[in-house]
């Protein structure tokens, strides 16, 4: 296993695997559940981020009077900006870490659906991620309101290509 499998992929698979097999025996509550959770621990995260995005945006008819006031030097216009943010506390960059966790949180949950999920009868495939407490004798419960979750949402028509199907619209 590589070191971005250890640091990212292997536990998001482990937590979706507490989930499934010890809390719900259901792998569609359990992709809701691991939802919820990263959700609430990102709350930390994107609260002051939101917080300054709300400053900046009860900036905006200031911010607008500046840019009349220096439509034609740029320089001026973004010391001016740097200013007014600086009286108010404001960083206009605080907004970007939190979106860059949350981006690498959701490619790694791809990344598990894409080469864990889809092998829901493999259970070696999936047993190679799992912690020991959490590794599988029985394939996962794949059976989420009447579709299974290892095969895509999808409605097969006599066009060449399929529809996307309820869940994904």
């Amino acid at each position: 296993m590589s070191i971005l499998e250890v640091i990212f992929l292997q536990p998001l698979v482990n937590a979706l695997l507490f989930f499934s097999g010890i809390l719900f025996n259901n792998l569609g509550l359990a992709i809701i559940a691991l939802t919820v959770v990263t959700k609430l621990l990102l709350i930390p995260i994107t609260l002051p981020s939101m917080r300054s995005m709300q400053k900046m945006k009860d900036l905006a008819p200031e911010i607008e009077k500046i840019k009349k006031r220096h439509k034609d030097d740029k320089v001026k216009l973004m010391q001016a900006q740097a200013d007014l943010y600086k009286q108010n506390g404001i960083n206009p960059a605080a907004g970007c870490f939190p979106q860059i966790i949350q981006l690498v949180l959701l490619i790694t949950l791809f990344q598990v659906f894409m080469q864990v999920i889809p092998a829901g009868d493999a259970i070696e495939k999936i047993n190679r991620y799992a912690y020991e407490p959490f590794k599988i004798l029985v394939p996962l419960n794949a059976q989420f309101l009447s579709l299974d979750l290892t095969k895509p949402d999808v409605i097969k028509t006599s066009f060449p290509f399929p529809f996307p199907g309820p869940f994904l619209i």
